[in-house]
């Protein structure tokens, strides 16, 4: 009887911590909307994150496209700093993925393949010692919006080509974290860095 208690508990015990996980990390689209995600290595390093992401697949080509989140793997060639470039270079990742998961298609510059990419102005880290990752996200309190219209046209290649970034409300932190398990940046901070 000890026995069959005690696995019992274990069971509900990971169930209840593998929900959990999931769904930190899973996204709540709109209706009408699909969750996607992509692993993105980071310019200049050999560091591998899982990008997680909604979109509508608009068949007008103006996609809108919302981060979720961000999972980051511990490891020394993860330690990336979230500078500007980051943000950048993410959010037109982001802008050609969604339009490559949509199987939209895509058009000489200036084509019709308008996309607008948002995620919060003031975004977190939150570190998990047990598995092994450090996850971005909106921070609670009030993140803000940051929105960055992109064009992607082809050339033989998909080419996002930047236009303008903008943000509304948030209250956050300018310090610009790295990502260092061994030393945790807490504050929220801001991420809607034009180019």
């Amino acid at each position: 009887m000890k026995k069959f208690i005690l696995t019992f508990i274990l069971t509900f015990t990971l169930l209840i911590l593998s929900n959990i996980e999931s769904n930190g990390q899973a996204c709540s689209c709109p209706t009408g909307w699909f969750d996607y995600s992509f692993d993105y290595v980071v310019p200049g390093t050999s560091c591998t994150i899982t990008v997680n992401f909604c979109t509508n697949c608009a068949p007008t080509g103006h996609t809108l496209i919302e981060l979720c989140n961000i999972v980051v793997p511990y490891s020394s060639a993860c330690e990336i700093t979230l500078n500007p470039p980051f943000w950048t270079q993410l959010r037109n990742a982001l802008a050609v993925n969604a339009i490559i998961s949509c199987d939209l298609g895509t058009e000489p510059c200036p084509g019709r393949n308008q996309t607008i990419v948002s995620h919060g102005a003031c975004m977190k880290l939150e570190f998990d010692d047990i598995a092994q990752e450090v996850t971005i996200e909106k921070c609670d309190q009030d993140p803000g919006v940051c929105e960055t219209e992109i064009f992607v046209c082809w050339n033989n290649q998909y080419i996002p080509i930047p236009q303008s970034t903008s943000s509304t409300g948030g209250e956050c932190d300018s310090e610009t974290p790295v990502i260092d398990p061994s030393d945790k940046f807490t504050d929220c901070f801001f991420a809607c860095n034009p180019f």
